[in-house]
């Protein structure tokens, strides 16, 4: 019969093992403008819906529209892309318990009609 405190430490250890090498899942996509060029430095908000047990993030587009987020395991939020000379498609995307990478969350980016 195996010694089940042996038995009860190595599942400890186990454990501790996994929480340190899991990586925290990524968030990725583009946001191209409407005719299909990339838009560079918009900026995505990622809200949780659990504040403030984790933090409001931000993210910017770069070298070709692309970006990328690393969100906490679990994670459950909005990503709103903002920018004052666009609308956006969608507005925003809603997560529910992200738990791997979520890649090709674009977004498609329109000059937004003149004020006044």
């Amino acid at each position: 019969m195996p010694d089940l405190t042996k038995v009860k430490e190595a599942h400890r250890l186990l454990g501790e093992f996994i929480k340190e090498n899991e990586t925290e899942p990524i968030i990725s996509g583009r946001i191209n403008h409407e005719y299909g060029e990339p838009l560079d430095d918009i900026i995505l908000r990622f809200e949780p819906y659990r504040p403030p047990v984790d933090p409001i993030g931000y993210a910017a587009t770069k070298n070709g529209g692309y970006y990328d987020y690393s969100v906490p395991r679990g994670w459950t939020g909005r990503i709103t892309p903002i920018s004052d000379g666009y609308v956006f498609k969608p507005l925003y995307k809603d997560y529910l318990t992200i738990t791997k990478d979520v890649p090709f969350q674009d977004f498609t980016g329109k000059k937004a009609p003149a004020i006044g």
